[in-house]
């Protein structure tokens, strides 16, 4: 008896397998690049595309669409539908699948493109050229103590850049050209006078810093690194009671400065472009006095606010 259903279990497996052989469908694609949609529908999502030449096993069809299982762009096995005009039946029974009478227009085969970009951002969130600009508020360290009832004032300007990052999603280096204000205002009296004093000058820099992304895709950041730049000009505007005096005095004070620069950022993706935007502190370095004495300085500084777009 127990011999007798052995051999029983054994006839219905073989069955229960034949039946699915029989019900499997091996698919090859034709076209060049095939969709595959999250319904059996031609204005179903593409949820993935298949090469011409990729095999591919579905165990049943609705309408024109054979049922298969992909990896999708995230990387996880999902269900999808492919149109059976796109794809060539090798093996099995596709007489004996099971439809279900519903009309749905021939897809056309897919033409060549370039897959979407995931939120990551694959393509540039590994770098790229950048061009931005944005307000610049500088000031000016000083040796010297101001004088009682002047004030000391950021100045505001604008400034732009160009830049290339490199690296991995999480680690970059960046190097940076940037078109950049500086100076600083001081205000106040002095006696029976009203003093405004303004310095404002233009350079033009280089920065390389190390960034460093906290997610993949869309992500905010920190930076950090080193500048090094020339001093294009440097004007004094002076204004005592109305009466305004300006002098270039490019030519005395040292041109060559370099600083630290510390910030962070947000970066977001819209399309094939990235987005940003960012905080950096200047921290200079080198004193602007070309011939100090006494150990007198006058380094710049200021904060700078910038937005751009990544290619």
């Amino acid at each position: 008896m127990k011999k007798f259903i052995w051999i029983l279990a054994l006839v219905v497996l073989f069955v229960m397998a034949g039946w699915a052989a029989e019900k499997a469908v091996v698919l090859k694609v034709k076209v060049q690049l095939a969709n595959v949609r999250s319904e059996p529908d031609a204005s179903a999502t593409v949820i993935a595309q298949v090469k011409l030449g990729t095999l591919l096993e579905s165990m049943g069809k609705v309408d024109s669409f054979y049922e298969i299982t992909v990896t999708d762009k995230n990387g996880q096995t999902v269900s999808g539908y492919i149109h059976a005009s796109v794809v060539d039946v090798m093996t099995g029974g596709e007489e004996k699948m099971e439809e279900t009478p519903r009309p749905v227009p021939r897809e056309e085969p897919a033409t060549y493109r370039e897959p979407a970009r995931s939120s990551g951002y694959e393509g540039g969130s590994r770098g790229g050229f950048k061009v931005m600009g944005g307000l610049a508020m500088t000031n000016l360290s000083l040796s010297e103590d101001i004088p009682s009832g002047i004030s000391k004032k950021s100045k505001m300007g604008f400034g732009a850049g160009l830049g290339y990052e490199f690296g991995s999603s999480q680690f970059r280096l960046e190097i940076d050209a940037l078109f950049i204000p500086g100076g600083a205002i001081f205000e106040g009296e002095s006696g029976t006078n009203k003093i405004k004093m303004t310095m404002s000058g233009m350079g033009l820099g280089a920065a390389v810093l190390a960034k460093v992304r906290f997610m993949p895709g869309s992500s905010p950041y920190v930076l950090g690194g080193a500048d090094i730049g020339y001093i294009l000009s440097q004007k004094v505007k002076v204004d005592i009671n109305g009466e305004i005096n300006e002098e270039d005095i490019s030519k005395d004070i040292s041109r060559i400065y370099y600083g630290l620069d510390f910030g962070g950022g947000y970066e977001f993706q819209m399309q094939n472009l990235g987005f940003f935007v960012e905080i950096r502190y200047m921290l200079g370095l080198a004193n602007q006095i070309k011939n100090p004495e006494g150990g007198a300085y006058i380094k710049p500084n200021g904060f700078i606010l910038m937005v751009g777009v990544k290619l």
